[in-house]
């Protein structure tokens, strides 16, 4: 079978499109597909957030019992505008869900490879919402990456600490790099037979950038790297994935 693009795959078949509107069901409903959420209250009827305007905040009810706060999902679901039970929220509907792995939080280390971690990363990209948005919420930050069919993986993300004698204002270039560890033959994955989705916490890393390095109130752009392979010297290669935007308040 002839390979597609992994990008094209993603974006197309999974999310319908990064840069497309809403669709709109003939009423005053919009529909959603695999929509990067994150689940901030698990009780009777499980509130979650999304990177959507207006969708911040959002009741699932169906999954009651099945979720708890602080985790992470695909969600495919409606919302139709012109009947909502609760002022207060939006309530989905049609709802199913697609579980992601607990959060992998980014660590800081003196050197972006990571011991152990060598299985090539094929192709990787920031997931973004049905919206457009990239699907940063909070500090969980959503990704998804092409790889052997079928495997279970660990996956690591690293950060390296700017130089100690950097002058007062200099603004430092902060990556973020991701190994992966095939870890079992068996099917892991949660997209395709290929591709893999993961949720990373930047937490440390916003409290590095905003008390360490005392950048707050700022933005700061920082670049995603994968371990895609090992040169002849055995050397890891990295190569560039995306980027996102990082807000650091007062």
């Amino acid at each position: 079978m002839k390979k597609l693009h992994f990008y094209s795959v993603v974006m197309s078949t999974l999310l319908l499109s990064l840069t497309s509107c809403l669709k709109q069901e003939g009423g005053n409903f919009q529909s959603f597909v695999y929509e990067p959420v994150v689940i901030v209250a698990g009780d009777a009827e499980p509130l979650a957030s999304s990177v959507v305007p207006g969708l911040s905040r959002f009741l699932i009810p169906g999954l009651a019992g099945r979720v708890s706060a602080g985790d992470c999902l695909l969600l495919s679901f409606k919302i139709d505008f012109d009947n909502q039970p609760n002022s207060s929220y939006y309530t989905a509907t049609e709802i199913k869900s697609v579980a992601l792995p607990p959060p992998i939080l980014a660590e800081k280390a003196d050197t972006s490879v990571v011991e152990g971690y060598g299985e090539p990363v094929v192709a990787a990209a920031v997931l973004a919402s049905n919206y457009g948005a990239k699907a940063l919420i909070g500090d969980l930050l959503f990704f998804v990456m092409e790889q052997k069919a079928n495997k279970t993986y660990s996956y690591r993300m690293v950060y390296r600490p700017a130089p100690a004698n950097l002058s007062p204002e200099y603004t430092p270039v902060i990556s973020l790099y991701i190994s992966a560890k095939l870890e079992a033959d068996a099917p892991a994955n949660t997209i395709d037979d290929n591709t893999y989705a993961r949720v990373f916490d930047l937490s440390g890393l916003r409290t590095y950038l905003s008390g360490d390095l005392g950048l707050s109130n700022t933005q700061q752009s920082v670049k995603i790297y994968c371990r895609v392979e090992d040169n002849s010297e055995g050397e890891a290669v990295f190569q560039e994935f995306g980027s996102i935007d990082i807000r650091l308040a007062d």
